[in-house]
């Protein structure tokens, strides 16, 4: 039966701790998912479930505000020098969707420019491509409609390369409704990655756009100040998750008060927004994340750690043709990219590297970013790159490896 959750074939895991997972069994598996990112300091974190139960204990959810709501606020905007004030939210989806509405409100303007994945809601992901794309193959795959999201709807979104400027101002041209906001994955920013970014930046400017950064897979894991403080660029509105409550659901917009002001008039509104144990979770995450000397340098120390290995491994080996790790923009989020002509042929090579690493006790993405906790180590990454050695060493997956090789 169809369903939105994704299900490991054969495994179910009941329990994490630290960067590892266990199964039903007690079995347990180095995880380089991180649960898709949110888990930044290690699955069950003692600090974190700590504040957790503390709040738990005083309550879950309030008809107003508690204090701790307002902690969060200044924390996160301490952080990002643009804003004056932040809304939370449970997802990323929903936090771009509410950053979208506020810039239409804002310039009065509906049209949309968008570039990478921002999220499900209509008007992130109408038209999309499928694919993460690290190495920004555009031409490679055509953008698609989504069913049941409204053709009207898909019009007032233009997909974009996040680099052709000149592109990107011919489409305006076109319409002279105008544009209400340039929305931005960073991970899928070009390379000069501080040139693209500036470039987004002044693309907005001359549009008369407001530029929204979504942080969602960025904030936190690359530092506190996130994407936005390593490019020096600073958006109008930037949207946080994933890391922020180290697997507990949360989601902020932040922006400067002139934009927040409409939030009332957009009827943004949400139950659980004010969910204190997220919050409660948030804040005890921050308090870790301030403690910990260089906490971004030691993930990004890792990934290169992870990155390199492997394609010493691939080459000793003699598959390094085939298959390269590199960062996914950043090292703190490392990818393996396979090689091919054929986009699918890839992808199901992906496939089968992330099932040998199953059977060695590994959980590994496949055609995804993985991404790196406070709880790895240098022994876990060894560890890892020993099962890639004997992944990419023998088997099913090394000969198609070298098929592709010849």
């Amino acid at each position: 039966m169809p369903d939105n959750v994704k299900k490991l074939e054969g495994i179910r895991f009941v329990r994490g701790a630290g960067a590892t997972l266990f199964d039903e069994s007690g079995n347990g598996y180095l995880d380089f998912t991180c649960s898709y990112g949110p888990i930044l300091l290690g699955h069950a974190d003692a600090r974190v479930n700590a504040a957790v139960a503390e709040q738990m204990a005083r309550g879950v959810l309030f008809p107003y505000a508690p204090p701790c709501v307002d902690s969060l606020q200044e924390a996160l905007v301490s952080f990002f020098p643009h804003a004056d004030g932040c809304l939370f939210f449970k997802t990323g989806s929903e936090a771009v969707s509410a950053a979208i509405r506020l810039a239409r409100a804002f310039t009065g303007r509906d049209r949309i420019v968008r570039s990478g994945f921002t999220g499900w809601h209509d008007a992130s992901i109408a038209p999309h491509r499928k694919w993460h794309d690290h190495d920004h193959d555009v031409g490679a795959q055509p953008f698609e409609r989504v069913p049941g999201v409204p053709a009207a709807v898909a019009q007032d979104v233009w997909p974009w390369d996040g680099c052709d400027l000149d592109a990107l101002f011919d489409m305006a041209r076109q319409d002279r409704r105008g544009v209400a906001a340039i929305v931005i994955d960073p991970v899928q920013l070009r390379e000069p990655l501080q040139a693209s970014a500036m470039a987004c930046l002044q693309a907005a400017r001359r549009l008369g756009a407001l530029l929204i950064f979504d942080e969602t897979k960025t904030s936190l894991r690359l530092g506190l100040g996130g994407a936005q403080a390593l490019l020096g660029v600073a958006a109008d509105l930037t949207v946080v998750g994933k890391a922020l409550g180290n697997g507990f659901p949360l989601s902020a917009v932040l922006a400067a008060e002139p934009v927040l002001r409409h939030t009332a008039e957009c009827r943004i509104k949400g139950t659980y927004n004010g969910e204190a144990c997220s919050i409660a979770a948030a804040l005890a995450t921050l308090d870790v994340l301030r403690s910990a000397p260089d906490f971004a340098g030691r993930l990004a120390g890792l990934g290169t750690r992870m990155i390199e290995g492997f394609n010493r491994v691939a080459a000793a080996v003699g598959v390094s043709s085939a298959v390269k790790a590199v960062p996914y923009r950043w090292p703190a989020m490392p990818h393996v990219d396979f090689i091919s002509g054929d986009r699918l042929a890839a992808a199901e090579l992906s496939r089968r590297f992330s099932h040998a690493l199953r059977e060695r006790r590994m959980v590994w993405l496949p055609n995804h970013m993985n991404y790196l906790s406070l709880s790895h180590t240098a022994a876990d990454v060894d560890a890892w790159l020993a099962a890639c050695r004997d992944a990419l060493a023998a088997g099913e997956l090394a000969d198609a490896l070298r098929r592709v090789s010849a």
